[in-house]
């Protein structure tokens, strides 16, 4: 599985757990689309050496995707910037980019926490609810 493909997998369940009960039911109107909601990551990665920590590793360009949550904030899954150097966000069905920086991650959860440079990129998108924890 690519490293997109496991993050769409990710954030897809993710999204599933995030989200509140009443977007799943009927059809939304264009202005409350829960996909509006959801971004586009650009991440620049330094590859870890483990054989030779020292060494610089080698940089490599991602994407992954994420949510706009309360705050102005994106939810993301820690992988997808792990070790990143740079990241941009887009939204969906724009072309437009701005930088972003991670503010949390949790590899034990999988999870991470960004904050877009230009919080103007966000402007007119609603936030995903977050939804209950399921049942362990």
């Amino acid at each position: 599985m690519t490293g997109e493909r496991m993050g769409r997998v990710m954030v897809g369940g993710l999204l599933g757990v995030v989200l509140g009960s009443g977007v799943a039911q009927g059809a939304a109107a264009p202005e409350n689309d829960p996909s509006r909601s959801i971004v586009k990551l650009y991440v620049t990665t330094v590859a870890r050496d483990l054989f030779g920590p020292w060494r610089a590793g080698s940089s490599f360009a991602a994407t992954g995707s994420g949510a706009v949550i309360e705050g102005r904030r994106i939810l993301t899954a820690a992988h997808v910037v792990d070790d990143q150097t740079f990241v941009q966000v887009r939204l969906n069905g724009t072309a437009r980019k701005a930088r972003a920086r991670v503010l949390f991650v949790s590899h034990v959860a999988d999870l991470a926490l960004l904050e877009v440079e230009d919080p103007s990129l966000l402007d007119g998108i609603a936030p995903l609810p977050l939804g209950e924890l399921p049942a362990v």
